[in-house]
């Protein structure tokens, strides 16, 4: 099974393999996309690099990952 495709769109939504998604997952919202903005402005096309694509999928189904984002969620909340 192929990783899924992630674009971040200037309006701050989320594109999952095609589908939009505007939800984020921490209730800090746009913010959490910050360092992905500019990361994409410093290397344009980052996210395309498969060492980078690897490593995105990695974290981002790391159980760590959830557990901190309930933190987050309880602290802007």
């Amino acid at each position: 099974m192929l990783p899924p495709r992630c674009i971040i769109t200037r309006a701050g939504n989320l594109v999952v393999n095609g589908v939009l998604a505007s939800v984020f997952s921490t209730m800090v919202a746009h913010f959490e996309t910050l360092p992905f903005y500019a990361l994409d402005t410093v290397f344009p096309g980052i996210f395309e690099w498969a060492p980078v694509k690897a490593a995105l999928y990695n974290v981002l189904e790391f159980p760590v990952l959830q557990r901190t984002e309930g933190i987050v969620d309880m602290v802007a909340s």
